[in-house]
């Protein structure tokens, strides 16, 4: 582990690719935290609201899937890998700012908005996690691949833990379009790591040191 922190602290490139990571992780924890009790709220019994969910749930799926497969025409038609993932970030940003929006919304129409921002905000996280999986491969050797990759699921995981020590609390006490309003504020401003990103040289720094030192 402390490997990997190492090495993703050692270069630029890599830095901005784990709080990128953690953006989406934080992102990803407040609509699995939020999302089930708003769709119960919508159908009017958690039983519905199960159903509901695992419904969207499933459609999530599919359009992790479509993102997936629409990231390399995302890259061409936004100049490169860090241009997709700037696309796929804004996607994903202005999804959850419509949950925020319609977060009033009751009935049919709430339960429509929730589907379609749900499955909006899947396609959109998965064009930017498949092209920042690209510009991490890129930027480390393939011995380092493994670790790197490691370390981006940490970064991931930390980012649900913030989400999930505040955005919880904030929901609770000023409702679910504060909680996810800061949620697509984040997700937004993590954009900006992708703007101007140095090009990935297929090693890094942090590799490079020790090698110079004579250390495992």
């Amino acid at each position: 582990m402390a490997g990997g922190v190492r090495l993703a602290l050692g270069g630029s490139v890599l830095r901005r690719l784990m709080l990128a990571a953690a953006a989406s992780g934080m992102v990803l924890m407040s609509i699995e935290l939020l999302t089930p009790g708003r769709l119960a709220e919508l159908a009017g019994t958690a039983e519905e609201g199960s159903l509901a969910y695992a419904v969207v749930a499933a459609l999530g799926f599919a359009g992790s899937a479509m993102g997936s497969a629409l990231a390399p025409r995302a890259a061409r038609l936004a100049g490169g890998s860090a241009g997709g993932a700037i696309a796929g970030t804004a996607l994903t940003a202005l999804s959850v700012g419509a949950l925020a929006a319609t977060a009033g919304v009751d009935g049919l129409p709430g339960m429509l908005s929730a589907g379609l921002a749900y499955v909006t905000l899947f396609v959109g996280g998965a064009v930017t996690a498949v092209l920042c999986l690209e510009l991490t491969h890129k930027a480390v050797t393939a011995a380092e691949r493994t670790t790197v990759t490691s370390t981006s699921s940490l970064s991931l995981q930390s980012g649900g833990i913030v989400a999930n020590l505040t955005l919880g609390s904030l929901a609770a006490q000023a409702g679910l379009a504060a909680a996810w309003s800061v949620g697509a504020v984040v997700m937004l401003a993590s954009a900006l790591l992708f703007v101007r990103m140095p090009a990935p040289t297929g090693s890094s720094p942090a590799q490079a040191l020790p090698a110079r030192s004579g250390s495992g």
